[in-house]
């Protein structure tokens, strides 16, 4: 009886060993589950102190690029803003502020010279390959009868 026992109580002991090096036993998953949720509320601190830094970040960056433009008298090539002079950008993006008309035609007519070039460039291309297919053909085509090469 005695030995009986005694195998039933080393059974039991293996018994409990296996269930707690099981993953689900409870002391050792709430353990778990505690330092989860630590880790989960700091990463949730992190990730909102950071999105605070950066909003923070970028309005310095608009008060600091944008607070003293209206009180500029000149351009940065040095063109005087005079109601004459000065383009007020309608819509969009940048809507209100002050563009020099001498710069903004310079701008302009330096992107229009890009665009035809561009295009210029485009049309000889085209010319070239035309040229070479119209060569290629002719070298093609048999000699006519009755007419020497040379």
């Amino acid at each position: 009886m005695d030995e009986e026992r005694a195998l039933q109580e080393e059974w039991e002991e293996a018994e409990n060993a296996r269930f707690r090096k099981e993953r689900w036993y409870a002391p050792e998953y709430e353990r778990w589950r505690a330092a989860r949720r630590v880790w989960v509320k700091a990463r949730r601190e992190r990730k909102k102190r950071r999105r605070i830094r950066k909003l923070i970040r970028q309005a310095q960056q608009e008060v600091k690029s944008t607070w003293f433009k209206p009180f500029l008298s000149h351009c940065p090539k040095g063109h005087e803003y005079t109601p004459e002079n000065t383009y007020i950008v309608p819509g969009g993006k940048s809507a209100g502020a002050r563009q020099c008309r001498a710069c903004h035609r310079a701008r302009q007519s330096k992107y229009a010279n890009k665009v035809y070039a561009r295009a210029r460039m485009r049309v000889v291309d085209q010319l070239k390959a035309e040229k070479a297919a119209v060569r290629a053909r002719l070298k093609a085509r048999p000699p006519m009868k009755g007419v020497s090469d040379g």
